[in-house]
């Protein structure tokens, strides 16, 4: 919630501070809960980190669409030049879930069935899975790198995470609402030093503004500079089916490829699945 002198004399009025307590108070303690519960895979996947000594992670939060993870994981694994992928799915569907994990299994590559989370909300089931991970994954290797990716996120040139943050704690893309800012959970990069204890909290903070992962404005961005510190670029660019010919607007993060609405959230904006990935396949060259 705000701090109390944020809220007006009109809030008061309307206890608008009360509501606002009692339903993040609800929120933490529902996240608390999910953090404990128990995924049989996430076992092997930490030996596995420690065997290989892996030092740096990426964790790409699946959600019901295997031919975007088909492509991430084949992207990656050409593109990633000192992280191991994990892929942690977030699914509701089985079948897609099945699917998904048969992909990475052909592929050699960590899958991870999170708890499902019964939350209608897809940001709020996605700051849930992002603080799972989180908590049973990277802070139980406590890598030195770790990054945290969408699944309609596709890397077009070789990628080093831990460059990334070399000179400075985080990196990704910025996000600012008034004067509070955080980084877009879709593509976040952290030093090893936040994965030591569980200092963090992906979830949203919707009374200050803050998307999925702006939980963290408190923890820890509100004690770096800003100004100090590069962030990943964003720019738009126009690409056309091969095939129809259809144009479509996607984004680039860096040099990532993002395509929004993978998972359908938006009804209003879904497309046509295969034009999407036809549109990627020739965006990253697969």
């Amino acid at each position: 919630m705000r701090r109390l002198r944020d809220y007006s004399w009109h809030d008061w009025r309307r206890l608008r501070p009360l509501g606002h307590a009692y339903k993040t108070a609800k929120y933490r303690a529902f996240t608390a809960w999910h953090v404990r519960r128990r995924s049989p895979g996430v076992a092997s996947i930490v030996n596995e980190v420690r065997t290989k000594n892996q030092t740096t992670l990426a964790m790409t939060i699946a959600f019901e669409a295997p031919w975007a993870i088909h492509h991430q994981v084949t992207a990656a694994r050409r593109q990633f030049k000192d992280a191991m992928l994990v892929v942690c799915d977030n699914s509701r569907n089985e079948d897609a879930a099945r699917e998904i994990e048969a992909i990475c299994r052909e592929a050699e590559v960590a899958y991870l069935r999170l708890p499902v989370d019964p939350s209608k909300k897809g940001s709020r089931s996605h700051a849930m899975a992002i603080n799972w991970v989180y908590r049973n994954l990277v802070c139980a290797v406590a890598p030195s790198c770790f990054a945290f990716l969408d699944h309609d996120l596709f890397p077009t040139k070789p990628v080093f995470f831990a460059a990334l943050i070399e000179h400075q704690p985080i990196y990704g893309l910025m996000r600012t609402a008034a004067h509070r800012w955080y980084l877009w959970a879709g593509f976040c990069v952290f030093d090893g030093r936040y994965a030591a204890a569980p200092v963090l909290d992906f979830s949203q903070d919707w009374f200050n503004g803050l998307d999925t992962g702006g939980g963290n404005y408190h923890l820890l961005y509100s004690s770096l500079d800003r100004a100090t510190m590069v962030f990943a670029t964003l720019r738009t660019e126009e690409r056309h089916d091969p095939i129809t010919g259809v144009r479509m607007a996607v984004d680039f993060v860096d040099d990532w490829l993002h395509v929004k609405n993978v998972s359908g959230w938006d009804a209003d904006r879904k497309l046509d699945p295969k034009l999407i990935e036809r549109v990627v396949r020739s965006a990253i060259g697969h």
